[in-house]
């Protein structure tokens, strides 16, 4: 090997040894270097707990809807909005974050309602619940949650 081709070698393997230790020390998870937390924990757990959005209809005010559609939260999907929201609870001030989070998911929502981009109901509120699923290994049972617990809620102006 020359030289030349042996120091590129070198560089490489320092980029990616330093990378991986950055990511190490910080706790990020920057592409190439991420753990992959996804696949580094064992779920022991028999149930699974997320955040889930959903909304009060003004003309049904007994009534949620599950805010699962894309089109609803666009440019955010599912995952995307969930990952956010739960840093923001994170947060030293979180109770307020996550009440103008919410404010903006509302507001963006019902835009795009009025401009004919998805079919969802008018909102009177948008509620922000931790659910909770039990696991079964038949999947016999998907809905309903097990529990829901209220986090935040948010009123439309």
């Amino acid at each position: 090997m020359t030289f030349r081709r042996a120091c590129w070698a070198n560089l490489v393997i320092a980029f990616l040894v330093l990378g991986s230790a950055y990511d190490l020390i910080t706790g990020g998870a920057h592409w190439p270097f991420a753990a992959y937390a996804m696949y580094a924990e064992v779920q022991r757990d028999r149930c699974f707990v997320a955040g889930q959005l959903f909304g009060v209809p003004i003309d049904a005010p007994d009534a949620e809807i599950w805010l699962h559609d894309e089109a609803y939260l666009h440019p955010f999907d599912q995952c995307r909005m969930r990952i956010g929201l739960s840093r923001i609870e994170s947060q030293p001030e979180a109770a307020r974050l996550l009440a103008e989070a919410l404010r903006n998911v509302l507001q963006r929502y019902e835009s795009r309602r009025e401009q004919g981009k998805h079919r969802g109901p008018a909102l009177q509120s948008l509620r922000y619940y931790h659910v909770e699923w039990q696991l079964d290994p038949e999947a016999r049972h998907v809905e309903p949650p097990a529990r829901k617990v209220l986090k935040a809620e948010v009123y439309r102006d």
